[in-house]
């Protein structure tokens, strides 16, 4: 296990349930502009920003898993408003994150409809 998020383990590894990869993380700060008449603006930081994180999970039918059913999982977490502690090695930040955004891909899917392999690529913003 290197990490988990709601109840899902994510690890990496080509056999594993939870193959997570491609893991980013983006911190910003937040700055104001100030018109001065005759001259530059005048710049004055007014804090940090809200952290992201960006990564991809890679299901797979192979794993014993119900693809789709874990796609709709995280669906579910960006409509819902699902927040909790994120772990990647570590728990990541002092707050809890929210899933902002999922895309989900059907990698294979069988002549009967069934997603046998599926990707999704995650958007997770800190929660204060």
């Amino acid at each position: 296990m290197i990490g988990a998020f709601e109840g899902v383990v994510f690890e990496v590894s080509d056999t594993k349930k939870y193959t997570i990869k491609d893991v980013s993380r983006s911190a910003q700060s937040r700055w104001s502009s100030h018109d001065v008449i005759g001259s530059k603006p005048k710049s004055s930081f007014d804090g940090p920003g809200l952290d992201t994180i960006d990564f991809t999970i890679e299901l797979d039918i192979l794993s014993g898993i119900d693809v789709k059913s874990e796609l709709d999982r995280w669906l579910n977490f960006v409509r819902t408003g699902v927040v909790d502690t994120l772990i990647i090695g570590v728990p990541l930040g002092v707050y809890k994150w929210k899933v902002v955004s999922v895309e989900q891909g059907l990698d294979i899917i069988d002549n009967n409809g069934k997603i046998l392999k599926g990707t999704l690529n995650v958007s997770m913003e800190e929660y204060v």
